[in-house]
């Protein structure tokens, strides 16, 4: 029988340049475009484009639409700024995790929730439960919205080109309603700093239908700070360098905060679902933790392996991949009994009867640059005014302009 997977928007843009593209967890993916180290190493060193349509969308509107996200989440949603980020999870009676989040408020009393592919579903319905009785609309956007996410050093010279958002504004975990020039059209969109790399990036988040516009135009004018788009490969072993954590890997609803080093997104100053559950373990040592490790040797490690310690089952593997900023030494993430959490601790993880030598470290394996502000040498398209042959023109005070040409 035909495997039958979904498709983002940009589908047909990966199936002409993507080298595989693959199922999933219900979507068809690429795994690599130039491979799995140029893209990594591209997202470190200039700038990467990945497509991220796959991930759920869900718009809450209404007078009671803050009461309602403080309802759901664990964070303190009260603090947000129009025009600010937040992450965080939500936890069912038990304080376990259903999903974590981004939470975008968008207007005083509209939020975006950025959500996991596959918890779309079951937040949904999750939310529109607890939502009775309350004066808020519920919508599941994620079929007709796209998420491209920019990332890398670069990101932000890259974008400037063809963006009316001043990025120079704009802070970590801030977002602006703005436009994108391409040569189809002007594109709405939302630009949040935001990203699933460590590195410093954008997230472009835009109707479906015109997200193809939007990566083709980012192609184009990234091509002279050495851009190229990012598979599912790479996107992996960036987000374990930079300890960042996946929904249905390293946590699920078997898993409190706490084990997981949440705590922080944890606010007992409001209520929430699962409170009551979360200040009880808040209050005591938990049993287990996440912890990162450096495998010694080549091998890679995969979600599952036990992992030992002197004959005794300590915990297991829940992310593994190659760093490529560690010469290509394994690296990877997993739950371990509390008492053998300490970086330097030596462990044995079973590769399927092969047994490696692992050690744990602090997180993250690779140093966020999430906060960095590059230097940038370019005008937005909407300060220039352009002749059909590329030469532009910046009009400045007392007569004075600045004549060049683009680099495209």
């Amino acid at each position: 029988m035909k495997e039958i997977m979904k498709q983002t928007p940009l589908f047909k843009k990966h199936m002409q340049t993507a080298s595989k593209v693959i199922n999933l967890k219900g979507y068809a993916r690429p795994v690599e475009y130039v491979g799995h180290v140029k893209e990594h190493k591209a997202t470190r060193e200039e700038v990467t484009i990945c497509d991220v349509s796959h991930m759920g969308e869900i718009m809450i509107t209404g007078k009671d639409s803050l009461a309602l996200v403080q309802k759901i989440i664990t964070n303190d949603a009260s603090k947000m700024s129009i025009g600010q980020a937040m992450y965080s999870v939500m936890c069912n009676e038990k304080g376990h995790i259903i999903d974590d989040l981004i939470c975008f408020r968008l207007a005083q009393d509209e939020f975006l929730w950025v959500v996991n592919v596959t918890k779309v579903n079951e937040d949904f319905q999750w939310i529109l439960q607890h939502s009775q009785g309350m004066e808020v609309q519920v919508t599941n956007i994620s079929c007709e919205t796209a998420l491209i996410a920019l990332q890398g050093p670069n990101s932000r010279e890259t974008l400037q080109k063809i963006t009316k958002a001043d990025l120079s504004t704009l802070g970590y975990y801030r977002l602006t309603k703005t436009s994108i020039c391409t040569s189809e059209m002007e594109v709405p969109c939302i630009i949040s700093r935001t990203g699933y790399t460590g590195e410093r990036g954008y997230e472009v988040c835009t109707r479906r239908e015109l997200a193809p516009f939007v990566w083709d135009e980012l192609l184009l004018v990234g091509k002279p700070l050495g851009i190229v788009p990012h598979g599912v490969a790479a996107r992996e072993s960036l987000r374990i360098e930079a300890g960042l954590l996946l929904n249905g890997n390293d946590m699920d609803e078997a898993t409190n905060p706490y084990e997981v080093s949440l705590g922080k997104v944890v606010k007992f100053t409001k209520d929430f679902i699962g409170k009551d559950a979360l200040l009880k373990a808040s209050q005591e040592d938990v049993k287990r933790i996440l912890v990162g490790f450096e495998v010694l040797s080549h091998a890679t490690v995969r979600h599952g392996y036990p992992i030992f310690k002197d004959g005794r089952q300590i915990g297991k593997v829940t992310s593994g991949t190659v760093s490529k900023n560690l010469i290509n030494r394994s690296i990877g993430l997993g739950f371990v009994l509390r008492e053998y959490c300490e970086p330097g601790t030596e462990i044995q993880i079973d590769l399927r009867g092969k047994v490696c030598q692992a050690v744990i470290v602090p997180l993250p394996f690779y140093p966020h640059q999430v906060k960095v502000e590059p230097s940038v040498n370019t005008y937005s398209p909407y300060d220039l005014k352009f002749s059909s042959s590329h030469f532009w023109v910046l009009p400045g005070e007392n007569d004075v302009v600045t004549i060049g040409l683009s680099d495209f």
